[in-house]
């Protein structure tokens, strides 16, 4: 289960060059991705717009041009890479249970996202 540790290690080496690059962008934002990192992308990206009081287009905007990729696709990153948070410390984790810790509702959405 090498490819685990590997992904895990790519993931967190990603976001904390991600995270030094992104201290100096608008402060909305961070508090965005923080909270999507505090519920590990389990939330809804209707429920941040509440919380802050954007609009979902304003939050799309803001995500594309301070980040380069739409608030949903960073909450699914989140939610994979606590998948692969727990591949790594079980390997042995049945998938169907994996997607639904992760946030999924079904086991093939979940594989589908993990292949993008």
């Amino acid at each position: 289960m090498q490819w685990i540790n590997s992904m895990k290690e790519l993931f967190e080496n990603y976001f904390s060059g991600f995270a030094e690059w992104h201290a100096s962008s608008l402060d909305l934002i961070d508090h965005i991705v923080r909270r999507m990192d505090e519920t590990n992308g389990m939330i809804r990206v209707s429920q941040l717009c509440n919380t802050y009081n954007i609009t979902p287009r304003s939050l799309e905007r803001h995500f594309i041009e301070e980040i380069g990729i739409p608030a949903k696709e960073l909450l699914q990153i989140f939610r994979i890479n606590k998948a692969i948070r727990i591949l790594a410390e079980k390997p042995n984790a049945n998938l169907a249970g994996l997607s639904y810790l992760s946030g999924y509702f079904d086991q093939s959405h979940f594989i589908k996202d993990i292949k993008k």
